[in-house]
């Protein structure tokens, strides 16, 4: 009987992950919903539970990367522009 009821608890853990993955891959709504829960997550006076789990959706969005995420990619012109990795003029030089 008790194994069971944990083996349903796992099972849907599983199939709710999968879910939250194939949204976030597939929806990019997903992604606003994920910020503002995030964000209602790590206001004070909120369990630690709630806090790690709301560090844990921030951590993945800052992650992923593209619009809405805080490495100042650029790519959709809302972001930071993006930082260049050297200063000065390139030098292109050709073997012979």
């Amino acid at each position: 009987m008790i194994f069971e009821v944990v083996q349903g608890v796992i099972v849907a853990i599983v199939v709710l992950t999968a879910l939250l993955m194939a949204l976030n891959k597939y929806v990019p709504a997903s992604k606003r919903l994920q910020g503002a829960l995030a964000d209602k997550l790590l206001t004070p006076g909120r369990s630690a539970p709630a806090r790690w789990l709301g560090k844990k959706l921030h951590g993945q969005l800052s992650a992923a990367g593209g619009c809405g995420s805080d490495d100042g990619c650029g790519s959709c012109k809302g972001c930071a522009p993006s930082k260049p990795t050297h200063s000065g003029p390139e030098i292109f030089r050709t073997k012979v």
